[in-house]
């Protein structure tokens, strides 16, 4: 083919070939023929092959350019030269051509970059590198994998990895704080105390705090108001304390603070600030207070649990102290808000009071349970606080889910008292001031002399007293026909003997 390939360029040339000289002209056409073939045969060859690598090419662009992941093409100075179309979604502009990969790498993350660049000038296999972007002012963690594609050009692989940072970030937030009030909790205030405990932060300041009467906003007005109290505190505490100080939640109404680098003096400035700050007034008139205790670790001989015990002791030294009158003035308040919510209740329980008070009087009580049954009577209402006030005023009859709701009050009104040691004597007469002697009353059921006495007594004076009194839906009684109402109701409502005595020695004397 080769020899051929001379002949014919000779022949073009007009030069003598004496090869051929003796050939005729049929054999040199027949010689040419199977040239002519041969290359027919070969440039379809070369068509067949120029069709694959297009089509491979074409195969090739399609996977880089629909590829899933973010691709990118570099050259030696990061600039890119090429990408694809998740490239495109992922930074959010029209052309990245020309563009510094650099511009889009959060500061914090150059020092990752560039180390992980470095084995691709030297054609070594970069491992996969946590890098963060900025684009449009959003951070996006990228996990980066390059490889050597040519001299001077590089491909990047970029697998967006935020979410699941996001998630793990908030996982481990959720691990260290506490979930209602986003302080730091137990947990990680204790590895705090480790962490501090080195003489770069002596002397080392403690403050631990207590919510006071939590427990009887609890009862009274639900753990939704009690919640409310508690992030309120969390606010003041955080909002009175120093920068760099630790607050934390221990768990119910119990918080602490670390203050690094504090001296007695600060501490107590900052533990005043706090104690005047932290007086939440609540929507019924009362004023939650927190009792708090500090102590300071100077020296690293001193045991750090004896210097947090000492500011826990502290605390409870004042909570104790403050105790009985919070939970007295709550209690106060309590009934005044009530009184002011619904005005006819604060005379129907002065009213009840004296009733109950004579009755006692006629059963020749003596002077300590006259006054605790004088007492109950005037407190003997006081868990509607948790009732809906639109309840109470309503002027209509109630709905059967209304009259289920006001039968709370007996309960509430038991776990408020019942707080109190000041009042704790009357909260089970409270508790019981509407069961009935035939065991038909709630909310325990019991009947009898089973009830307390100052309840049974309880019951005859605000039931005599509701139906003499005229509400928005129901005229009063004559004192009268109320008198044959006790008399109806004598052994099943009411204790008989007691129901006759009332009538006889506090009705009609």
């Amino acid at each position: 083919m080769e020899r051929m390939e001379e002949v014919i360029e000779q022949i073009l040339q007009g030069n003598n070939v004496e090869d051929y000289k003796n050939e005729t002209k049929e054999e040199i056409l027949s010689t040419l023929s199977v040239y002519h073939e041969e290359l027919r045969f070969q440039n379809e060859e070369l068509k067949r092959t120029n069709h694959q690598l297009t089509v491979m090419k074409e195969k090739y662009e399609s996977l880089f350019y629909d590829a899933p992941l973010p691709y990118l093409l570099v050259d030696d100075t990061f600039l890119i030269t090429d990408y694809n179309k998740k490239a495109s979604e992922l930074f959010g502009t029209g052309d990245l051509k020309g563009t510094k990969l650099y511009q889009w790498i959060k500061e914090d993350s150059q020092d990752a970059f560039y180390f992980h660049t470095k084995k691709l000038e030297h054609h070594q296999e970069a491992h996969p590198a946590n890098i963060t972007f900025i684009i449009d002012g959003i951070e996006k963690h990228m996990q980066i994998e390059s490889n050597f594609v040519n001299k001077g050009q590089y491909r990047i692989a970029c697998m967006d990895q935020t979410e699941m940072v996001e998630h793990q970030k908030h996982v481990e937030h959720l691990s260290i704080h506490d979930q209602m009030t986003d302080l730091y909790n137990r947990r990680h205030f204790e590895q705090k105390v480790e962490e501090f405990d080195s003489t770069r932060y002596f002397p080392l300041g403690f403050i631990m705090a207590d919510i006071n009467g939590l427990k009887l906003i609890n009862d009274a007005f639900g753990h939704q108001k009690g919640d409310e109290i508690i992030h309120e505190v969390s606010k003041e505490l955080c909002r009175n304390t120093r920068d760099g100080d630790v607050v934390a939640r221990l768990g119910g109404d119990e918080f602490a603070i670390i203050l690094p680098n504090a001296t007695e003096k600060e501490v107590k400035e900052v533990r005043s600030r706090l104690e005047r700050s932290c007086v939440i007034k609540h929507e019924n008139n009362l004023h939650i207070t927190v009792s708090f205790g500090s102590s300071v670790k100077k020296m690293a001989f001193q045991p750090t649990e004896e210097v947090l015990q000492l500011a826990e002791n502290r605390m409870y030294r004042n909570k104790l102290f403050q105790k009985n009158s919070h939970r007295t003035s709550y209690i106060n308040s309590m009934m005044a808000s009530l009184f002011e919510k619904v005005p006819r209740e604060e005379a129907h329980s002065k009213r009840v009071s004296q009733l109950a008070e004579k009755l006692g009087q006629a059963l020749q009580l003596d002077d300590t349970h006259l006054l605790s049954l004088k007492t109950a009577g005037m407190l003997h209402d006081i868990g509607k606080i948790a009732i809906d006030h639109s309840i109470l005023n309503k002027e209509s009859p109630l709905t059967s889910e209304e009259y289920e709701e006001v039968k709370r009050h007996s309960e509430v009104g038991h776990r408020i008292l019942n707080s109190s040691e000041e009042f704790a004597d009357i909260a089970m007469v409270v508790l019981s001031h509407h069961e009935h002697f035939d065991g038909r009353g709630y909310p325990l059921g019991i009947q009898g002399e089973d009830i307390k006495l100052e309840a049974r007594i309880l019951q005859i004076a605000e039931a005599y007293d509701a139906m003499i009194s005229e509400t928005p839906y129901r005229e009063a009684l004559s004192k009268e026909k109320a008198i044959q109402e006790l008399k109806n109701h004598s052994g099943t409502q009411f204790d008989p003997k007691l129901v006759d005595l009332f009538i006889e020695n506090v009705l009609e004397s």
